[in-house]
């Protein structure tokens, strides 16, 4: 993707101007980033995936266009045979059938899968087609081809308007028609041709700016619209995303055999005492994605951050994986990527966890900032875990324990008293066996 970092300046219309290249206005990471002159998004595969949605839709309008060309084709005859002498109009339908037949072997060879996957390439060839057989028709019109003037704006409008031909492939194709057009008036017309062909230019420049004006708000619109969606997938899990966005008011589940991960940053609220605001928002932040990046290696779903404490689970919703080692690893990796941090930083950063396991019921609260979010007492404990851990170790109970024994090196470290537990068996979680 082309770097689009020096800014202009100027906004208009919702976009920021770099260059020749077009960024819509909040666009952080500038995947969505088009060319100012063929619209074509710049990002990796952001092009084939606009591709991929526009394709079904300019599917069902294409298929209108060439059911209503066809008969519409047909129907030109009867202009032909009111204005042209006989020869000269037989010939003509002769053409006009061949036209119609072809398009309604188009109309069928749109549901075929070749189509459907090279769709822009498949009007691109139908619509020069078009324009091809118009041109062949020149010579046996002759000048009549005068009262025929009107038919060529709009094939130049069904090129860039309806066809659903994409305006970076339109306007190459639209303007050798126009040029083709204009040497075909001149040749027929001579000095006559004048006055039709500057209203076909003016048309096809109408034609082209409007195209233009409407495909690059679709594409902002697309652009926008995925924006959000990723932004929803940020807060939610996809498959809760869908929920929501289908209607579902209430969405609360019930899960049986789910682990729930607490790290806390140790000596973190101490540290922020003394640090600039930027400076300590940029320590937690590499420390977050790191940990981000852990949950997302090992199928886990992040679930909030509160202040300096992460939390995250396994075994929920639907889609995850509910194996007792991927929140264990994550435990292990975590306390690698904080000593990273550290030493990078210069800070003395530790983190200490509790893990558990067991029955929780996950759903979204809220409606202004909603959350994906877990209750429980599964949750209670793996709070209480992390909280009377030693800095820099990793605390499970006796349920993660049974289940990860074998797999990994652990130390009982004898019953400790949990707020509102009683005494509970815990265990310090070392590594892999």
């Amino acid at each position: 993707m082309k770097d689009t970092a020096a800014i202009a300046g100027d906004k208009t219309a919702g976009t920021v101007h770099t260059d020749a290249v077009l960024v819509p206005e909040g666009s952080a990471d500038r995947r969505y980033a088009y060319s100012a002159w063929t619209l074509a998004f710049l990002g990796q595969g952001v092009e084939d995936a606009y591709t991929i949605y526009r394709n079904p839709i300019v599917l069902r309008f294409l298929r209108w266009l060439l059911g209503v060309g066809t008969v519409l084709v047909f129907g030109g005859s009867i202009v032909d045979f009111s204005r042209l002498p006989q020869d000269q109009a037989w010939l003509l339908t002769v053409i006009r059938v061949a036209a119609a037949m072809g398009m309604a072997a188009a109309l069928a060879l749109t549901w075929t899968a070749w189509v459907q996957r090279n769709l822009q390439a498949f009007i691109t060839v139908g619509a020069c087609l078009v324009h091809c057989i118009w041109l062949v028709s020149v010579p046996i019109v002759g000048p009549g081809i005068a009262e025929y003037t009107g038919v060529l704006p709009i094939n130049i409008m069904l090129t860039f308007l309806v066809s659903g031909l994409m305006f970076q492939r339109a306007r190459f194709v639209a303007a050798v028609a126009a040029m083709t057009y204009s040497a075909a008036l001149a040749w027929q017309l001579g000095g006559a041709a004048l006055a039709p062909i500057f209203y076909l230019v003016l048309s096809a420049l109408y034609a082209g700016f409007a195209a233009y004006v409407a495909e690059r708000a679709r594409r902002e619109a697309w652009a926008e619209g995925n924006r959000s969606e990723e932004l929803l997938l940020n807060v939610l899990p996809p498959s809760i995303a869908t929920r929501m966005k289908s209607g579902e008011a209430l969405i609360a589940d019930r899960f049986d055999e789910a682990a729930v991960l607490f790290a806390d940053i140790v000596g973190f609220t101490r540290m922020s005492a003394g640090m600039q605001p930027d400076k300590l928002v940029a320590v937690l932040d590499d420390i977050f994605r790191r940990f981000d990046l852990i949950a997302l290696e090992l199928d886990l779903e992040k679930i909030k951050t509160i202040g300096d404490c992460y939390m995250v689970a396994c075994g929920l919703p639907k889609e995850r994986g509910t194996d007792a080692w991927r929140i264990a690893d994550a435990a292990l990796r975590m306390q690698q990527e904080i000593a990273k941090v550290a030493e990078k930083h210069g800070r003395p950063l530790d983190v200490r966890v509790g893990i558990h396991c067991g029955p929780v019921v996950a759903g979204v609260i809220g409606h202004s900032k909603f959350i994906y979010d877990l209750w429980g007492d599964t949750v209670n404990l793996a709070s209480r875990l992390e909280s009377t851990a030693e800095p820099g170790t990793i605390q499970i109970s006796q349920e993660m324990q049974d289940r990860l024994a074998g797999q990994y090196t652990t130390d009982f470290r004898g019953e400790i008293e949990m707020k509102g537990k009683g005494q509970q068996p815990v265990w310090v979680l070392r590594g892999r066996a």
